[in-house]
């Protein structure tokens, strides 16, 4: 799949997001940053969307923008809390970082009805796999967990690890990507779901974890992290429907392949 992404690429402007990393809350960035980071993702929205809207381009090279992160941040905050998460059914919004999220996804539907620049907005849901960091403060906590298991080191679990996520293998993403540069102009400047439509605790992923690696490490179970939401599950019949997206891969699935990678590149 990633060679028919990279192919794709050649034709398609596909937009994944900002370089730096922005939490949805945190005040251990000083405001400067924050307000850099935000600029930062804004503007590269914008003009990203100015040059695949020139005359000579419009057609051939719409912009594929995900308005929601993968790894660990999920779902942007709102406040809506019911499940699973739908398409046009979003709160209010809780911080500045959802905010630029928002305002990518009107940008989308402006420039297509404006300008007639195709763009799909794709909301990734926790995304895992092969490659993701397991280093920094706000790494996933996949492939965190993993390493510090392998390591013999006692992770920590932000809150009672009841919180649960809608985890969706990198696979799955590359198909949803892979679908949107090859869907209909009639489903551009609107954004979807992409996950497994699944719910997994987290508490539940640490325990099945330490199983895979033969490992008896007790958590730590630190405090709840500000802005975190408490449960996401996704409803990509949306995706489904108009993209033809249909993920092949399950949490299951994708967690067995996961810790392969990591036991044989995490050494």
């Amino acid at each position: 799949m990633v060679g028919q992404l990279r192919e794709l690429s050649d034709q398609w402007n596909i937009y994944l997001g900002q370089r730096g990393k922005l939490p949805k809350r945190s005040l251990s960035e000083s405001d400067e940053e924050k307000i850099k980071l935000l600029k930062s993702r804004f503007i590269s929205n914008l003009l990203i969307k100015e040059y695949g809207g020139s005359p000579e381009l419009r057609v051939r090279v719409p912009c594929l923008t995900p308005t929601y992160p993968a790894g660990s941040q999920a779902l942007v905050p709102d406040t809506n809390l019911s499940l699973p998460k739908k398409e046009g059914q979003e709160g209010e919004l809780l911080s500045p970082y959802a905010l630029t999220k928002r305002v990518d996804e009107e940008y989308g539907r402006l420039y297509k009805e404006l300008y007639g620049l195709d763009t799909y907005g794709l909301r990734y849901f926790n995304v895992f796999g092969r490659r993701q960091d397991p280093d920094g403060a706000y790494a996933a906590v996949i492939p965190k967990f993993i390493k510090q298991l392998l390591n013999d080191e006692q992770p920590t679990i932000n809150g009672d690890g009841k919180q649960s996520r809608d985890f969706t293998y990198i696979e799955n993403v590359i198909e949803a990507n892979l679908k949107a540069c090859l869907a209909s102009s009639d489903a551009a400047g609107q954004a979807f779901n992409v996950a497994y439509g699944g719910r997994e605790y987290l508490i539940d992923i640490y325990h099945e974890l330490c199983k895979a690696l033969g490992k008896d490490i007790e958590p730590i179970f630190g405090p709840d992290r500000p802005g975190d939401i408490k449960h996401s599950n996704a409803d990509i019949s949306k995706a489904r429907e108009m993209l033809g997206y249909e993920p092949e891969w399950s949490f299951e699935r994708g967690i067995e392949a996961a810790i392969e990678w990591y036991r044989e590149n995490l050494r």
